[in-house]
């Protein structure tokens, strides 16, 4: 063998092996995610219908939840005591 079929060989191997491995494992998981996402954007549509025929929207129509968004609330919190620990010899050397 000469050293371009090794290097043929080789880069065919390696070409194969991602064939086999790499690529379908990247496929699944996209596809995975492409289900996942579709399956959260019609449960929200599902969500938002049934809201609507239920009478849960909001009465006034230029009012809505989009446009009111809550005010942030700052969140203070108490002081925790810190204690002093005096240092204090171990070992003595002899």
């Amino acid at each position: 063998m000469t050293i371009k079929e090794i290097k043929r060989r080789n880069e065919r191997l390696k070409r194969r092996l991602w064939l086999t491995f790499v690529l379908p494992a990247f496929l699944a998981a996209l596809i995975i995610r492409i289900v996942k996402t579709l399956a959260r954007i019609k449960i929200r549509n599902l969500a938002e219908s049934v809201s609507m025929d239920s009478g849960d929207a909001s009465p006034d129509p230029a009012a809505s939840p989009a446009d009111s968004k809550p005010e942030p609330v700052p969140v203070t919190l108490p002081k925790v005591p810190v204690e002093e620990v005096s240092v204090e010899r171990v070992s003595v050397k002899v």
